[in-house]
């Protein structure tokens, strides 16, 4: 089974932050071995973050995550079961919002229950432009 969770956080650092990418490094290293992978997204005041992997290993990261001094205020979103992993190729894909990108989210805030599947394709889509930037011929010498 392979379990996710969704969430959003005050952040605590600028915007944007060298806080971001030491947060990705850390995530490399720890997802890769725990088979987690997932996705953050930053705005100017918060962290929006989707993880799946095995149960235990995603609860032993949320505990680690909750006591992070970089944001506060952590708010589950979503959490449940899926049938395969929607970030596969990502040990933690990363997209900082910027100010076009910024009034079209803010007006996702308004989905309801909706907004964690709204922000998930989001962040899917994100996902697939950066992979196909990343495998246009010339970027990995073909």
């Amino acid at each position: 089974m392979i379990f996710f969770v969704l969430y959003q956080s005050d952040a605590t650092t600028d915007f944007p932050s060298d806080e971001d990418h030491k947060i990705l490094e850390t995530a490399y290293h720890r997802n890769r071995a725990d088979q987690i992978t997932g996705y953050l997204v930053r705005t100017p005041n918060k962290y929006y973050q989707y993880l799946e992997g095995p149960s235990a290993k995603l609860d032993a990261l949320l505990q680690d995550i909750k006591s992070d001094v970089r944001h506060t205020d952590f708010e589950l979103i979503q959490d449940g079961v899926i049938a395969q992993r929607r970030f596969s190729s990502w040990t933690m894909g990363y997209h900082l919002m910027s100010d076009k990108d910024l009034d079209e989210f803010y007006s996702w805030l308004h989905e309801g229950e909706g907004f964690g599947e709204v922000l998930i394709a989001y962040m899917e889509q994100m996902a697939r432009q950066r992979e196909e930037q990343f495998n246009r011929p010339g970027l990995r010498g073909g």
